[in-house]
């Protein structure tokens, strides 16, 4: 599962802010890249991150 330009850097503030214990904010963030995915066609690596 490759990532590329926006998505990639969404999903990277995402995790830091789960890290950090931000979960609220990482939520969004991880809901933000998945738009993203969808909007380019990825939908295997948008539903993956919806999981999360």
């Amino acid at each position: 599962m490759t990532f590329q330009g926006d998505a990639g850097a969404v999903l990277d503030r995402a995790r830091r802010y789960e890290r950090q214990g931000r979960a609220s904010i990482a939520a969004a963030a991880y809901a933000e890249a998945a738009a993203a995915m969808e909007a380019r066609g990825d939908l295997a690596s948008a539903a993956a991150v919806r999981a999360r």
